[in-house]
């Protein structure tokens, strides 16, 4: 049965192997130093069944060296090589996991404005605001500057329309 332990620095819930207790390992987010409690022998209860919160020892076990190269499977919890491309316990595909978290790095573009934003923006800007709206219900942080400028467009060549009616109509 995996042990359940949390990172003291991210706060990521961890589970490791039994036989990783009393160790500490690697936390496969931010890399620090997660210590696995020791497993505790069972006491036979006492005549209440009640715990003993006195006497917890709460620092017991997280004395141990690191394990560098080992980090533990984010599905089962056994310990595995950091390298590894499947758990050899449960089986589960790593590097499928390790692309979503690149993919949700490259996410950041969502950030600014690239190029063709603003060549929508411009030629097309009353789809834009519509389509930047839509971006501010997704909360994408480009979303308000790109209505701004959508919508200040749109005013613009409603005025250059207006302009060249105009000048396209005949005198009376």
């Amino acid at each position: 049965m995996p042990i359940n332990c949390a990172c003291p620095k991210c706060g990521k819930k961890l589970k490791a192997a039994d036989s990783a207790a009393g160790k500490k390992a690697k936390c496969p987010d931010c890399g620090c130093a997660v210590p696995i409690p020791a497993l505790k022998s069972k006491k036979p209860a006492s005549d209440d069944d009640e715990f003993d919160l006195q006497n917890l020892d709460v620092d017991a076990g997280v004395e141990g060296p690191i394990e560098d190269d080992r980090v533990p499977c984010p599905m089962c919890g056994e310990m595995i090589k950091a390298e590894a491309s499947k758990c050899r316990y449960c089986g589960e595909e790593l590097n499928q996991r390790r692309k979503k978290k690149k993919s949700k790095r490259s996410a950041s573009t969502d950030d600014e404005m690239l190029t063709s934003d603003y060549v929508f923006c411009f030629l097309c800007s009353g789809i834009a605001c519509i389509a930047s709206i839509l971006f501010l219900i997704q909360g994408k942080p480009k979303a308000g500057k790109m209505l701004a400028i959508s919508f200040g467009m749109f005013i613009f060549w409603n005025i250059v329309s207006f302009l060249v009616q105009v000048m396209l109509l005949p005198p009376k």
